[in-house]
């Protein structure tokens, strides 16, 4: 699978560096509002978007070639659009349909602006950018329960901006619960999507930590890092974030074992630095009492009881999944071009999800809808695979733990997406098109002239 370079216009990496720099922090502000437009908001991230469309169009700012790689992926994801709009032609209501065509068209404008050829130097800024951002709102998510027992008007004041969905007239709106208990969001609208915003810097840390020589300092930054966003998604009670972070920590022996890169872990230089995170983490939980203990104890039922009578979340998803089937077969035309984007609501599902990406995409733009995303997934694992099998890079190149990190979240956010529809969250197509710029930018800067690709 080869890219195809194309000089479309000249940069100035700076400019174009803050834009990209505001993309990445914006992933943890998803229900940020900046005002309402149609009915609707208008979020940060397409400001920041919209903002990146005026720069490419406005050349006379700019002093640097960029290449524009047109690749295998990125045609298959324009059909996946394009059926989206075909998806139309059987839509329910026309104009959910727009609706949610208009953010495809902003995810998949996302997805290109990420894909596109950078320099090493901007690869690193992402990777720190994504870490130390998703640490920061790890912490709002845990602030979120805490304070919205504690200090209410506190809390109203930090979620004033993000759309009212969490912000209520009495001070302080209801945060989603299960069984009573309390679940973290943060900045977003509801705790399933923000357990999988979390997906996104956990595998960036994972990548850091096994892939990155590193100072002793650095080494308990990292681990502080792990345990803080995996507390956050312990507090969001979300098994599927849970599953994500799970797969991501397998991924991490796949690309062992794909690579060859060997990543010897001295247990003896880690003890003193999980001894004294294991303290101040029983020091913390006892200090802020009865009701974060109650979420951990919440989340280990949870777990245990899936699958079980008990369960009553896995019988909804169930029968979410039948209706989806019999509303893709219902017609020739729902089972060929779907019920139109984002008309689940109105079709036999009654949701506006069937808490499954694969058989959501299935039911609103269907086969053919179905056929492009899926490829376009098995293109970016396939260039993925070939990236680790080519055994170029060292474990300590900062390319290769950019990659790994977008690696990682982009197969948590992939099982994820089995109990959560991560298609359509803009953040799984910003890492996808991190991850497929890593692949091409490694495909077209060979050993021999890869010191001039670092010059860039």
């Amino acid at each position: 699978m080869r890219a195809f370079g194309v000089t479309v216009y000249r940069g100035k990496v700076s400019t174009l560096l803050s834009i990209y720099g505001l993309l990445v922090i914006s992933t943890g502000l998803g229900a940020i509002s900046l005002g309402g437009a149609g009915g609707g908001n208008i979020r940060l991230w397409e400001v920041s978007l919209v903002a990146f469309v005026f720069a490419m169009c406005f050349n006379s700012p700019f002093k640097r070639n960029m290449v524009l790689l047109i690749s295998p992926s990125l045609s298959l994801a324009a059909g996946y659009v394009i059926a989206v709009l075909l998806s139309g032609l059987n839509a329910i209501d026309s104009a959910m349909w727009q609706q949610r065509s208009a953010l495809v068209l902003a995810m998949s404008l996302l997805f290109f602006v990420f894909s596109q050829r950078y320099t090493q130097k901007e690869f690193g800024l992402y990777l720190k950018i994504i870490i130390y951002s998703g640490i920061f709102f790890s912490v709002v998510g845990m602030l979120d329960v805490y304070l919205f027992f504690t200090a209410p008007d506190i809390f109203g004041i930090i979620h004033q901006f993000d759309g009212g969905a969490q912000f209520a007239q009495n001070g302080a709106g209801d945060l989603a619960s299960y069984n009573l208990v309390a679940r973290a969001r943060g900045f977003f609208t509801e705790p399933n999507e923000f357990s999988q915003y979390l997906i996104l810097p956990f595998g960036f840390i994972l990548a850091v930590a096994f892939f990155q020589h590193q100072k002793a300092g650095t080494k308990l930054l990292c681990l502080f890092g792990l345990l803080i966003v995996l507390f956050a998604q312990v507090m969001s009670q979300s098994r599927g974030g849970l599953l994500g972070f799970f797969v991501e920590i397998l991924g991490l022996l796949l690309v062992t074992k794909i690579s060859g890169v060997k990543r010897k872990i001295r247990i003896k230089n880690y003890l003193p630095i999980v001894f004294v995170v294991v303290a101040l983490i029983a020091a913390g939980i006892l200090y802020v009492g009865e009701n974060i203990v109650a979420i951990f104890v919440t989340v280990v039922d949870r777990v245990g009881s899936t699958g079980t009578s008990n369960d009553w979340t896995t019988d909804i998803r169930l029968m979410n999944y039948q209706h989806g089937f019999d509303s893709a077969s219902a017609s020739l035309a729902n089972l060929l071009v779907g019920v139109g984007a984002g008309n689940l609501d109105f079709s036999y599902v009654h949701e506006a999800t069937t808490s499954n990406q694969f058989l959501d995409v299935l039911v609103e733009t269907g086969i053919i809808g179905f056929i492009f995303y899926f490829m376009t997934i098995l293109s970016l694992l396939w260039l993925s695979y070939k990236f680790m099998k080519n055994r170029l890079l060292s474990s300590n190149n900062e390319l290769f733990v950019v990659f790994v990190g977008a690696y990682l979240s982009f197969l948590g956010m992939l099982v994820g997406g089995m109990t959560y529809p991560t298609h359509m969250l803009f953040f799984f197509w910003l890492n996808a098109g991190l991850l497929l710029a890593v692949c091409k930018f490694r495909a077209i800067n060979t050993p021999a002239t890869s010191s001039s690709g670092n010059s860039n």
